[in-house]
C-alpha cells in the first residue's frame, strides 16, 4: 500500500533525481559541442551544432540513468536525514527494509519516464541529427555501408534522410564461394509496403567458368528478408544509439547469418537490466545513507555517490569486452556487475539493523 511518507519521499528524490540530471545533461552538451566543434570541417553554424548535440542527447541518457537515479537517491534522501524526517519514520515504526521500496518506488516512476524517453523519442532525435549532420550529403563512411543476406553482400556507399539508397552494389556467391553475379544501381527508392527497394539503372553481370554476360534493366526489385523499418538506423547506427526493439531485431538478424552479434547483445542485456541495476543502486544508496554517510555533509555524499557509481560503471565497460574475448554469454556479463550491486546493497542494509 502506497501512503502518504510514499509520495513525500518520491516527490523529494525525483526533485534530486531532477537536477542531477539537469547537471549531469549540461555536461554532455557542453562535451558534445566541443567534440563536434572540434571534428566539425567549419561548414556547420553554430546553431546547427548545438542543434545536433541536443537532439543526440536523448538517446545517451540510456547510458546515464541508472548512475542519476542512485546520486539523486544519495542526496534527497540524504537530505531527509539530515532533516530527522527519517529518523521520526523510523521511530514510528518505518523498518529500513520498507525505506528502501519507498525509495525504490522513486526510482522505478523515474525510470519508466526516462525509459519512454530513451527508447521513443531518443531513435527519433537521433535520426534527426544525422540528417541535420550531413545535410544533403548522402555518403556514408569511407567503403560505404555493407550489408549481407546468405550469399549475398551489398555495398551501399549512402542513405539518405528518406531512406533511399545512393550507390548499391551486390555481389552474389555460389555455395562454393564463386562470384557467379554481381549488381550495380545509381539509387534505391524505398517500397515500404513490400518491405523492398526498387533498384534504378542496374547494370547485372553474370559470370561462369567460361564467359561473362551483361545485362542493362531499369528497375529491378531488392526484398530484405530482416526488419524493414528499422533497416537505415541498424546499418548506420552504433549498437548504443539503437533501441531495445532495433537491437532484438538486429540481433535475430546478426544470428540468422552466423554473424558476431555478441556487442548487440550486450548492449540489449544492458538495457534489459536496468531496472535491476537501479534497484541495487537504490539499496546501496539507502545503506551508505543510513550507514557510514549518515552523520557526513552533503558534498562527502556526492563525493561518494560519484565514486561509487564510477566503480560500477568501469566494472560494467570492463566485463563487457572480456565476455567477448572469452565467448562468455552476454547476458551473464552483464549480470555478474547487477549482482555484485545487489550483493553490496543488501550487505550495507543489513548491518543497519
Amino acid at each position: 500500500m502506497i501512503r502518504k511518507f510514499d509520495l513525500y519521499i518520491a516527490r523529494t528524490l525525483m526533485l534530486s533525481m531532477g537536477v542531477v540530471l539537469l547537471c549531469i545533461v549540461v555536461l554532455m552538451c557542453l562535451f558534445g559541442f566541443i567534440d563536434e566543434a572540434g571534428d566539425g570541417s567549419g561548414e556547420q553554424s553554430f546553431l546547427a551544432i548545438i542543434l545536433t548535440v541536443l537532439m543526440d542527447i536523448p538517446l545517451q541518457l540510456s547510458e546515464v540513468v541508472p548512475y542519476v537515479v542512485f546520486l539523486g537517491s544519495v542526496v534527497g534522501f540524504g537530505s531527509l536525514c539530515a532533516s530527522s524526517e527519517v529518523t521520526v519514520l523510523q521511530t514510528s515504526g518505518v523498518s529500513h527494509w520498507r525505506l528502501c521500496v519507498s525509495v525504490g518506488l522513486a526510482a522505478m516512476v523515474f525510470l519508466a519516464a526516462m525509459t519512454f524517453v530513451t527508447e521513443y523519442v531518443g531513435p527519433f532525435t537521433s535520426r534527426i541529427a544525422q540528417d541535420q549532420e550531413r545535410g544533403e550529403e548522402v555518403a556514408g563512411p569511407r567503403g560505404g555501408y555493407w550489408y549481407r543476406e546468405g550469399q549475398v553482400f551489398t555495398r551501399i556507399r549512402g542513405i539518405d534522410e528518406n531512406d533511399s539508397l545512393r550507390g548499391v552494389q551486390q555481389f552474389e556467391f555460389d555455395q562454393q564461394g564463386n562470384l557467379f553475379r554481381a549488381t550495380e544501381a545509381t539509387s534505391g527508392t524505398p517500397i515500404r509496403a513490400a518491405f523492398a527497394w526498387e533498384l534504378e539503372d542496374v547494370n547485372e553481370t553474370l559470370f561462369d567458368a567460361r564467359s561473362q554476360s551483361t545485362s542493362i534493366s531499369a528497375a529491378r526489385t531488392w526484398n530484405l528478408t530482416s526488419d524493414f523499418p528499422s533497416f537505415s538506423s541498424r546499418l548506420t547506427q552504433e549498437p548504443d544509439d539503437l533501441s531495445a526493439g532495433d537491437l532484438w531485431n538486429h540481433i535475430a538478424y546478426l544470428k540468422e547469418q552466423s554473424l558476431d552479434s555478441g556487442q548487440f547483445e550486450i548492449t540489449f542485456w544492458s538495457r534489459l537490466s536496468t531496472p535491476l541495476s537501479v534497484l541495487g543502486l537504490v539499496l546501496i544508496a539507502v545503506g551508505f545513507v543510513l550507514g557510514p554517510l549518515r552523520e557526513t555533509g552533503m558534498g562527502t555524499r556526492i563525493t561518494a555517490g560519484i565514486g561509487a557509481g564510477i566503480v560500477f560503471g568501469y566494472l560494467q565497460q570492463t566485463l563487457a569486452p572480456l565476455a567477448l574475448l572469452y565467448n562468455v554469454p552476454p547476458f551473464l556479463a552483464v549480470l555478474i556487475p547487477v549482482s555484485l550491486m545487489w550483493v553490496t546493497g543488501l550487505v550495507l542494509v543489513r548491518r543497519l539493523s
